[in-house]
């Protein structure tokens, strides 16, 4: 007998992703991972991103860990999503880093860094920001 294959979904979140915006899509979030296992995340055609959607998408990955379940984005951040975690500082110990070989740069100064789930992680104001989260390079499951 064959094993049942993960429930998966992509989430499409587009328009303005602000704090003042960010409510739907964290319902939209909460609600399709409690029905899937496995979850992307498209933020292509999102036209302004601010930090509330970076809070969003680490806490949603977060609790999706917890819960033994994948969030991952569909394409490695660009755009306003890539803007949203330079203004925040998430991307800053990437700078000469090579994603291709898993080396990363020197953190940040002031930055704690740890190891979670094998991933070098940064801890920067208090976030988690995962290099392989970031620009899409989580391995899919097994």
């Amino acid at each position: 007998m064959s094993e049942p294959q993960p429930r998966t979904t992509c989430v499409i979140l587009d328009g303005a992703l602000t704090v003042r915006s960010i409510d739907p899509a964290r319902a939209s979030l909460a609600a399709v991972l409690a029905q899937h296992d496995v979850v992307t995340i498209d933020c292509t055609a999102a036209t302004e991103i601010d930090l509330s959607l970076v809070q969003l998408l680490l806490a949603a990955r977060a609790s999706a860990l917890h819960a033994g379940k994948t969030l991952r984005l569909t394409t490695p951040a660009e755009g306003p999503l890539r803007a949203a975690l330079d203004r925040g500082g998430f991307l800053a110990d990437l700078a000469q880093a090579n994603p291709a070989d898993g080396a990363g740069a020197e953190p940040v100064d002031g930055a704690e860094t740890s190891l979670v789930d094998g991933a070098e992680t940064s801890l920067i104001g208090g976030a988690r920001a995962d290099a392989a989260f970031w620009l899409a390079q989580d391995e899919a499951p097994p």
